[in-house]
C-alpha cells in the first residue's frame, strides 16, 4: 500500500492537519517539539488494528509499562495523552488514504472517543491487599477505538474496540484490515531479540542473500550472518574475516546494528509502512549517503513505504546527493510549532521537493 494523504484532528498537538502528496520515501524534519514523532505515531495508529498500539506508544516515549493493578488515574492516562490538550470530548480522528499495489484506492479512518454511557467500573484493591478509604470501586469513562476501512472500491467495514478491565488486566481486541507497519523509536536501543526475529523472517522469504550483500557493501569485513540464541534471548550473529567464531552484532558495532535493524524492519513490513525516528542515531555522518541508498534500495525491493525523521543538516545534504538526484519519488514534511501553541506541518513532494533541496534553504524549521 502507498499512503498518499493523511488527516489528523485533535491528535497530540495537531488540531486539524491534512497532508497530501506522500510518496514512497518521506523525510520528516523540524525543531524539537515540532511534532515529528507525533506525526509518525498518528500514521502508526491509523494503520494499526488494536488499541494495544496506543499503549505501546507510551513505552516508545520512555514510559515504563504498568506493574500490577492500575489505579484509576493511571488507567485514564493510558489514553488521554492521545487527545489534543488532553481534552477527550472532541475525540481524535485519523484518516489515511492512498493506493494499493494494483492502483485501486483504499481508505482507513480511526476515531478515538468516549461516548456518553461508555463507562467502566474499576475495582480498588481489596482491604486485605491495600486498605483504601471511600467507595470500593470507581467509575471511569472508557475510550473506544473505531476503525472504518474500504479497499478496492468495495463497501466500508467497521470495527469498534473498547478496552475492558478484567482481573488479569486490560482486555484489548484486534480488528481486521490493518496495514502492516513497524516503528523504530528514537529512545529505544538495539533489540537483539527483535533483530533475530526479523532476520529469521527475512530468511524465510528467501531474501537473506540480498541482505548480506547489502551489508557487505557497507561493512567489507563481514562474511556472513545468522540468528541464534543465548540465555533465552535471540541474537543476531555476525561472522567477520578476522575472527574464527561468530559474535553478536552489538559487539561488532552500534552502527552495524542500527543499519541492520532499519533494513530488517523495511523487509519485515514488506508491502506496508516502516517508521524510523531519528534515522541518523548511531551513524557516522560520512555513512549517511550509503545508508540512504540502502534504504532506497530495500524500499523498492520490498515495496515498503518509509517515513523517517532527522535533525541532521548532514543527513539532508546526503539525501539531496544520494536520493533527490536519482528519483522524485519522495516528499519532505516540515513540522513546526504554531504561534499560540500546538503543532502543524506542510509537505512538498516530487520535483518541488527536489528543487527545495537544491536551493539550499533551511528546511528544518
Amino acid at each position: 500500500m502507498l499512503i498518499e494523504t493523511m488527516t489528523l484532528k485533535n491528535f497530540r498537538g495537531f488540531a486539524d492537519l491534512t497532508l497530501e502528496g506522500m510518496r514512497r520515501l518521506n523525510l520528516i524534519v523540524g525543531n524539537n517539539g515540532a511534532g515529528k514523532t507525533a506525526l509518525m505515531e498518528g500514521l502508526y495508529l491509523g494503520a494499526a488494528a488494536s488499541p494495544q498500539i496506543a499503549w505501546g506508544l507510551r513505552q516508545f516515549r520512555g514510559f515504563a509499562p504498568p506493574q500490577g493493578p492500575m489505579a484509576v488515574p493511571s488507567l485514564a492516562a493510558l489514553w488521554e495523552d492521545l487527545f489534543r490538550n488532553f481534552e477527550i470530548t472532541p475525540g481524535v480522528d485519523i484518516d489515511l488514504s492512498g493506493k494499493e499495489a494494483d492502483k485501486k484506492p483504499f481508505h482507513r479512518h480511526l476515531r478515538i472517543y468516549s461516548a456518553q454511557g461508555n463507562e467502566i467500573t474499576v475495582p480498588f484493591p481489596t482491604p486485605a491487599e491495600a486498605p483504601l478509604p471511600g467507595a470500593p470501586n470507581a467509575v471511569f469513562r472508557n475510550i473506544s477505538f473505531e476503525w472504518r476501512w474500504a479497499r478496492n472500491g468495495e463497501g466500508e467495514v467497521k470495527a469498534v474496540i473498547t478496552p475492558q478491565v478484567t482481573p488479569a488486566g486490560l482486555l484489548m481486541g484486534q480488528a481486521a484490515g490493518g496495514i502492516v507497519s513497524g516503528i523504530l523509536p528514537a529512545r529505544w536501543g538495539f533489540s537483539a531479540d527483535l533483530a533475530a526475529e526479523n532476520f529469521t523472517g527475512l530468511v524465510k522469504k528467501g531474501k537473506k542473500p540480498k541482505f548480506i550483500a547489502t551489508m557487505k557493501k557497507l561493512f567489507p569485513d563481514l562474511v556472513d550472518m545468522d540468528a541464534g540464541h543465548e540465555q533465552g534471548h535471540g541474537l543476531l550473529l555476525v561472522r567477520l574475516k578476522h575472527l574464527d567464531r561468530p559474535i553478536p552484532a552489538f559487539l561488532f558495532s552500534d552502527g552495524f546494528g542500527r543499519i541492520a535493524e532499519i533494513l530488517l524492519l523495511i523487509a519485515q513490513v514488506s508491502g506496508g509502512v516502516a517508521l524510523i525516528d531519528e534515522v541518523e542515531n548511531g551513524l557516522y555522518f560520512e555513512r549517511y549517503g550509503e545508508v540512504l541508498r540502502a534504504i532506497d534500495e530495500f524500499s523498492k525491493e520490498f515495496g515498503t513505504q518509509v517515513f523517517f525523521t532527522t535533525h541532521s543538516d548532514a543527513m539532508l545534504d546526503a539525501f539531496h546527493e544520494n536520493i533527490a538526484a536519482n528519483t522524485e519519488d519522495f516528499s519532505i514534511i516540515r513540522c513546526f510549532r504554531k504561534e499560540g501553541g500546538g503543532t502543524s506541518a506542510s509537505i512538498i513532494s516530487g520535483v518541488r521537493a527536489v528543487r527545495a533541496l537544491r536551493s539550499g534553504i533551511e528546511l528544518r524549521v
